[in-house]
């Protein structure tokens, strides 16, 4: 298991619409070549060995991709993936173009805006910890849950910026192929249909680590460090009082998932799947500086051959096998070499190393720090 995006933001291009059917030919091909991507990072060195995807552990996978949804009257229906993304596209298409009215000096001006994209495609996941739940509900009512998700989602980010949700596509899979992350592509449009552009001001949405940060933190207080918090508060800080669109979805799925689990009587089994992602998470941040710190010595190690941890360790153990008489001779015969081969930057640790020696000499303690050449 691992967290997911929480949230996420791009614009409906006609290549979005195609990846947010989850039963189309471009989604499939998308998550093949995520996942080939995702076998080589931006340098050629060794990775740490990590869980792929997002698996719920114990529970029978789901052959379900997911579906799309067409929104009619505030209500999120099934609609067939080639009849929605014809329509979808078309749609785009009609609303990259709107009429602003203004009036300025008592008179009415209209301005002609043009965007690139005429809508937006919104991510919303539901929480990690209710994922096994999910996936052992059968099939329909699965669907008719993260259908009313979206009526939920689509409710409040018409309430909060005024804009109406178009349609979307619901998801039950991720880059690996035995991976369960349920999740919503909400379709938003930028224009209304009578022509009139939603103002940018009253959608606000943020970054995915902020948003799955405070997520966290309403959830399982005191499980994240103090730092992490605090850092995700100052980035929400930034948008001011407004309200956050991506914040706001995220309040009302989790409000809606616990109590759709307190109506079938499976509130002791949700607690307990909270209990068991917040032990994860614990042991996940405990291991989170080790890692980096792993990483970084392959990455040293794939470039020099030498893994560096143990490299100073022998370095700095030689270096007390030497006689403390000799180690001044030893350094100075070092460093004429050095500003041989490098004139310049040896010029400027001459007195650097003046002081280091002196300290040595006048060091009563056996623990001598090695000069860094």
């Amino acid at each position: 298991m691992v967290d997911p995006p929480s949230g996420g933001m791009r614009n409906l291009t006609q290549h979005a619409v195609d990846h947010d059917d989850p039963a189309s030919k471009q989604h499939a091909k998308d998550k093949k070549e995520k996942r080939e991507r995702g076998q080589t990072t931006w340098e050629p060195v060794p990775t740490l060995s990590a869980a792929r995807g997002r698996i719920v552990e114990g529970i029978t996978p789901v052959p379900a991709v997911g579906f799309c949804f067409k929104m009619r009257r505030r209500e999120a229906c099934r609609a067939a993936g080639d009849e929605y993304t014809s329509a979808t596209k078309a749609m785009e298409r009609t609303r990259r173009r709107g009429v602003r009215i203004r009036i300025r000096e008592g008179k009415e001006r209209r301005d002609t805006v043009r965007y690139r994209c005429g809508a937006q495609s919104l991510l919303a996941t539901a929480p990690p910890w209710s994922w096994g739940l999910l996936k052992e509900m059968p099939a329909s009512q699965r669907d008719h849950l993260m259908l009313c998700l979206a009526e939920k989602a689509a409710a409040r980010i018409q309430e909060i910026s005024g804009r109406e949700t178009w349609g979307g596509g619901v998801h039950y899979d991720a880059n690996s192929n035995d991976s369960f992350f349920p999740h919503l592509h909400l379709h938003i449009p930028k224009v209304s249909g009578d022509g009139t552009p939603y103002p940018k001001a009253s959608f606000i949405t943020t970054d995915d680590w902020t948003a799955n940060t405070l997520r966290i933190e309403q959830h399982f207080p005191g499980l994240l460090s103090e730092g992490k918090v605090a850092n995700a508060r100052r980035n929400l800080e930034k948008k001011g009082d407004r309200p956050v669109i991506d914040l706001e979805i995220q309040r009302v799925m989790d409000r809606e998932l616990e109590t759709f689990f307190r109506q079938e009587g499976l509130c002791a089994k949700y607690e307990q799947a909270k209990k068991r992602y917040a032990g994860w998470k614990r042991k996940e941040e405990e291991q989170e500086p080790q890692r980096r710190l792993i990483k970084a010595g392959l990455s040293y190690h794939h470039r020099t051959g030498l893994w560096p941890l143990a490299y100073r360790a022998m370095k700095l153990t030689a270096w007390r096998l030497i006689p403390r008489e000799l180690r001044a001779g030893i350094m100075i015969s070092i460093r004429a070499t050095q500003i041989v081969e490098q004139p310049l930057r040896s010029l400027q640790d001459i007195r650097r190393l003046a002081q280091q020696l002196t300290a040595i000499e006048k060091s009563p303690l056996e623990k001598i720090r090695m000069p860094q050449l």
